[in-house]
């Protein structure tokens, strides 16, 4: 609803059922909270993975946590051992374990300019996820530095490159009324750009 208030037009979809991103959004939204067993099913919904890439290459904006860069990471390792290959845009691999518990609320500072706003913005949010990360990359900037809630500095946490910003934090968007407008203010600004690489009409900030 927040989102809405932003200025923008709400558009659902799923990574399990549909067989792509819905045509003419100007940015996705991937939210957290996914149980592995369904991640047979996401892996296999390759159509789906594959639109979302096309639409990153071509310069849509992505916003995924916890369970959404679960899906947009390299691989995905379950607790029984099985690896499944995931989106890719992320160039990361990541593991389920059961009995890890990464949790509690965390301070944090953007790293650097990305479409949650300019470099130190304070933002707040919290973990709660059983994965860790197996083998990452250092071509990606981090997007944050963490601190946790007693001010301990936690070092940094989750990815940006582009239009794309991941991180197992759950934001909470209700701590800053700009926040959701920031997201929205930059799908606009990359929906020129984007028309101009795809050759298609885009609609005004729509987010799935």
């Amino acid at each position: 609803m927040m989102r809405s208030a932003a200025g923008a037009e709400i558009v659902p979809f799923s990574p399990l059922e549909d067989r792509s991103l819905p045509r003419d959004i100007d940015a996705a939204y991937l939210g957290g909270g996914v149980s592995e067993a369904y991640v047979p099913r996401l892996a296999g919904n390759r159509s789906f993975m594959e639109s979302l890439r096309r639409a990153h290459a071509h310069g849509l904006p992505v916003y995924a946590e916890c369970g959404g860069l679960m899906f947009c990471a390299r691989t995905l390792r379950t607790s029984d051992g099985s690896t499944h290959q995931m989106t890719g845009i992320v160039p990361v691999d990541i593991g389920l374990e059961a009995g890890t518990l990464h949790t509690g609320y965390r301070d944090l500072r953007v790293a650097s300019s990305c479409l949650l706003g300019p470099a130190g913005t304070r933002l707040r949010g919290h973990e709660f996820h059983f994965s860790r990360l197996l083998s990452g990359s250092e071509c990606l900037s981090p997007a944050y530095s963490m601190h946790d809630s007693d001010g301990e500095p936690l070092g940094f946490e989750g990815w940006t490159a582009g239009h794309m910003v991941a991180s197992f934090v759950h934001l909470h968007f209700g701590q800053d009324q700009h926040l959701a407008s920031r997201i929205v203010a930059a799908a606009r600004a990359a929906a020129p750009d984007r028309r101009s690489l795809v050759g298609e009409r885009s609609a005004t900030a729509a987010i799935g």
